[in-house]
């Protein structure tokens, strides 16, 4: 009975063709380092060979995020200098007499977004989403590389014209990091010219970019997962980033609309948000428009963030 149990459990080891069928007559011997060649040639996929493949070109999940990440820091420090500022004014306001009241207000308005949007999401979403969801859910790469590049570019460029509103005439917008309308795009506000319209046009590309990306984390999180990782065994950071992102899906695209219809009412003069508004005794050319609208857009986006 041993004997029979022992030649049962006995272990199996890989063996050539050659060796297994014993062409010369001789008894077939064990080839344990034998491995059997490829079917098909290895595939480069679409991995970097020079500098501009690898960080302009690149659709490497994994090079994305790295991209993502290093954007992410760098418009955080830039709000984080603003945060010093402002303290430096509250603190010492005879230390740096350049700060008027108005760069008070822009400095606000700059820091609340930068940080809110332009980092926070940017850094945990697309950074560490882009890094970690092929890694944790065993997929090669991102379902829709291309559309995954092209995401982070509609965030660079909307990273890039955020900074440039630093330095047209009259700066940032100072209306606070909400922009709720009138007081947003009507003169008086600080950067109620192009600063505005720099920081709808940056919002509006940076959503654009980011619905893109997130369709692509909830794809491939649902549809690329390896064999085996059912939904309830994928790690909680991956839940966490799907769940975040589902969110995101739904709050963003009305802060796309508010902010196109914003800058329609700065460009065009049109009333989605301005109601008839008086100032120095005549009605300007609004009427009709609410702004309690926009508020309502934007308070989605900022329910998400205390929800995040």
């Amino acid at each position: 009975m041993s004997d029979e149990y022992n030649q049962q459990n006995t272990p199996l080891e890989a063996q050539s063709s050659e060796n297994m069928s014993g062409s010369s007559g001789a008894p077939p011997s064990k080839d344990i380092d034998y491995v059997r060649p490829a079917e098909i040639p290895e595939q480069d996929l679409y991995h970097s060979h020079s500098f501009i493949t690898k960080w302009i070109f690149c659709q490497d999940a994994k090079v994305i995020g790295i991209q993502y990440f290093l954007t992410a820091v760098f418009t955080g420090i830039v709000g984080l200098i603003l945060s010093w500022l402002m303290r430096l004014q509250l603190g010492y306001p005879d230390l740096v007499p350049f700060i008027t009241a108005e760069h008070y207000y822009q400095f606000v308005t700059m820091h609340g977004m930068i940080m809110v949007v332009y980092f926070l999401t940017a850094l945990f979403l697309g950074g560490f989403g882009n890094y970690l969801i092929p890694l944790m859910v065993g997929a090669r790469d991102m379902v829709f590389p291309y559309v995954n590049m092209i995401s982070f570019w509609m965030f660079f460029i909307a990273v890039c014209v955020l900074m440039a509103s630093f330095f047209v005439p009259g700066g940032p917008t100072g209306a606070g990091w909400t922009l709720y309308p009138p007081q947003a795009i009507l003169p008086g506000t600080p950067g109620e010219n192009m600063g505005i319209v720099l920081m709808l046009v940056s919002l509006g590309l940076f959503v654009i970019g980011f619905t893109m990306g997130g369709l692509n984390y909830i794809i491939t999180i649902l549809q690329a997962r390896t064999r085996g990782m059912t939904l309830m065994r994928m790690p909680l950071t991956i839940w966490g980033i799907f769940t975040a992102t589902a969110l995101a899906m739904l709050a963003f695209p009305a802060l796309l609309v508010s902010a196109i219809m914003m800058t329609l009412d700065k460009m065009l003069g049109t009333s989605f948000f301005m109601p008839t508004i008086m100032q120095a005794g005549e009605v300007l050319n609004y009427g009709g428009g609410s702004p309690v609208s926009f508020s309502i857009f934007f308070g989605s986006l900022v329910t998400l963030k205390f929800i995040l």
